[in-house]
Formats: C-alpha cells, sequence, structure tokens
C-alpha cells in the first residue's frame, strides 16, 4: 500500500496555490474539502447507496408509503457523480475505467469505456436520445426510471434498442435504475 500511495504523489506542476499549473489545467474551479483546488485526485469512501431499497419489513398499513418511497428511490442530495460511480460498480467496471460526457438530444449522457456502456441520469429522457444512444450500439444502456416521463415511454425506449440490436453480434442490455 505504501508503495502505491508514493507513485500517486502530487507533479511538481499542481501546486495548492495553482501558481505551477499545467497549461489548461483551470485549478480552482472545483475547490477540495479542505478548500484548495482540485489536483485531479478522486478519493472515495465506502458509504450508503444513493438508491433507497425495498424494505419489506413495512407492515401491510404502509404499503402505500412504502411504493411511495419506491416509485422515488434516489437518495435527495445524490449527485451525478455519485450515482455514476456506484452504477460503474454495480456492473462490474473499475472508477478507473474512462469516461467522457457527450451531448445526445441536448441531454449528457456518460460513454463508458469508449461506448461500451451509455449511462443517462438525466431525469428528462426523450424518445430521440434513446435513438441516439441505441444508434452507436454499446452493450448496455443504463438509464433512471425517474428520466422517463411515462412507462408508455419506457416500453417504447426498450422496443427503440430492441430494434437497433436484431442480430446476436450487436445485442444491447437495456436496464433501467
Amino acid at each position: 500500500m505504501r508503495r502505491v500511495l508514493a507513485t500517486c504523489r502530487q507533479p511538481k506542476w499542481c501546486s495548492r496555490s495553482g501558481a505551477n499549473a499545467a497549461p489548461g489545467v483551470d485549478t480552482g474551479s472545483t475547490p477540495t474539502q479542505s478548500g484548495g483546488p482540485d489536483t485531479g485526485f478522486r478519493a472515495y469512501r465506502l458509504a450508503a447507496s444513493n438508491f433507497r431499497p425495498w424494505d419489506g419489513a413495512i407492515g401491510t398499513g404502509d404499503v402505500s408509503r412504502q411504493l411511495g418511497l419506491a416509485a422515488d428511490h434516489i437518495e435527495p442530495g445524490a449527485s451525478d457523480d455519485a450515482l455514476l460511480a456506484e452504477l460503474l460498480l454495480r456492473i462490474g467496471l473499475d472508477l478507473t475505467t474512462p469516461v467522457a460526457v457527450e451531448r445526445m438530444a441536448g441531454t449528457s449522457v456518460y460513454n463508458v469505456d469508449d461506448g461500451t456502456v451509455l449511462i443517462c441520469l438525466d431525469r428528462h429522457i426523450t424518445l430521440e436520445m434513446i435513438e441516439g444512444m441505441a444508434a452507436r450500439t454499446p452493450t448496455e444502456i443504463i438509464c433512471l426510471d425517474a428520466g422517463f416521463p411515462n412507462d408508455q415511454t419506457k416500453v417504447n425506449a426498450g422496443q427503440i434498442i430492441a430494434a437497433h440490436a436484431r442480430d446476436e453480434a450487436s445485442s444491447i442490455a437495456f436496464k433501467v435504475v
């Protein structure tokens, strides 16, 4: 462990003051928890899930409350970065997997591992955006359930994705979380 920490030291051009920053590096836009600039390193800690699990221990009289919690199952304070990190871990990818943000039909989409997985965490998903994602033929498309305006749009999204993956060589898994 000490060897890994020793090789992850801050580069010379990354200083806390930002005076020696590399060209094109904005050191003051994202402060760290200590108030200093973001130097490009991320630290993760084990925390509770950003998705509320189903609680089977709730009595029969509270079923309507349980259904309400299940309908809006994302924790209120969860950021898109936290949701993305949790989804990457849940599908078995490393947090070091390359992720790029792209715009499709006016919506931000996370392009994971050069198009292998496309993740949309937007709360307003359109069928045009789903069409654009499916046309790229990734192996997996993940969307938030809260992003679909209704169940009809969600079913149509699944059909659009299935139409783009008719043969086994280009099958696309569609997951809604």
